[in-house]
C-alpha cells in the first residue's frame, strides 16, 4: 500500500468500529485497486494516493449514518471502482451487494475483488442497469445507491422500478446539487433531501423516495 494511503488507513481505524478481519479485507481491496489502476482507470491519477482519505472513509461513513438496513438486498449503480459498494460490503457483511457495472475491464476488476476478499454476498452484473429485470421480487431492492454516476433525473429514472415498496436511493452527488433536486423534484412525485454528514466531504448524500 502507498505510503499515503497506508497513513491515512491509520487514521480511518481510530474513526470506524472494524473488526481484523475487516480491516485486512480493506487494506487488501485498497492494495488492489493500487496494481490494477496501473492497468486500467479505475480511478483518476491524482486519486491514487486519495484512495483512503477520499474514496474509502467517503463510502464507510454510510454505514453511520443510519441510512441502510441491517440486511437485505442494495444496489451499487455505477459501481466503477467498487464505492461505495465494495467498503459497504465489507463493514455490513449482512448485506446482499449487486454491483452494476457497464465497463467490462472494470468488472473484472470487481470480480477479482470479490475472489480475493471472499466476498460471497456480492454479486456483480456486467452491463447497464435498464437491461436489468424489474419484473420479479427478488431482483428488487431496499436501497440502490449511486456515487458520481449521473443526475439525479437520470438516477431516479433508472432507479425507481428496480426498487422494492419503500425503497429509496441514496445519490453520493456534489456540493452544488440543489439544482438536481429542484428538478427531480418538478418532474417525478417524489420526496427528497440532502442527508447531513459527519464530516467535510467532496460528496453530498441525497435521498430520494416515492411521495406516496
Amino acid at each position: 500500500m502507498r505510503t499515503s494511503n497506508d497513513n491515512a488507513f491509520s487514521a480511518l481505524l481510530d474513526r470506524f468500529d472494524l473488526f481484523p478481519s475487516q480491516q485486512l479485507q480493506l487494506r487488501r481491496y485498497v492494495e488492489l485497486l493500487e496494481t490494477w489502476n496501473q492497468r486500467i482507470n479505475l480511478v483518476s491519477g491524482r486519486d491514487v494516493d486519495l484512495i483512503v482519505a477520499r474514496h474509502l472513509v467517503d463510502s464507510l461513513e454510510l454505514t453511520t449514518l443510519n441510512c441502510l438496513p441491517e440486511n437485505g438486498r442494495i444496489m451499487d449503480l455505477g459501481s466503477g471502482a467498487g464505492f461505495p459498494g465494495i467498503p459497504l460490503a465489507i463493514a455490513r457483511p449482512s448485506l446482499e451487494i449487486v454491483l452494476v457495472e457497464a465497463v467490462r475491464k472494470k468488472a473484472l476488476f470487481l470480480e477479482e475483488v470479490k475472489h480475493v476478499l471472499n466476498l460471497n454476498r456480492v454479486k456483480v452484473y456486467i452491463g447497464r442497469v435498464e437491461a436489468m429485470n424489474s419484473a420479479e421480487e427478488e431482483s428488487q431492492f431496499a436501497v440502490i445507491v449511486a456515487r458520481a454516476v449521473a443526475p439525479l433525473v437520470k438516477l431516479w429514472c433508472w432507479a425507481e422500478p428496480l426498487l422494492k415498496t419503500n425503497g429509496f436511493l441514496l445519490a453520493m452527488k456534489g456540493t452544488h446539487v440543489q439544482s438536481e433536486i429542484e428538478e427531480l423534484c418538478s418532474e417525478y412525485s417524489v420526496i427528497c433531501g440532502c442527508v447531513p454528514r459527519q464530516s467535510d466531504h467532496q460528496h453530498a448524500l441525497v435521498k430520494v423516495y416515492r411521495d406516496k
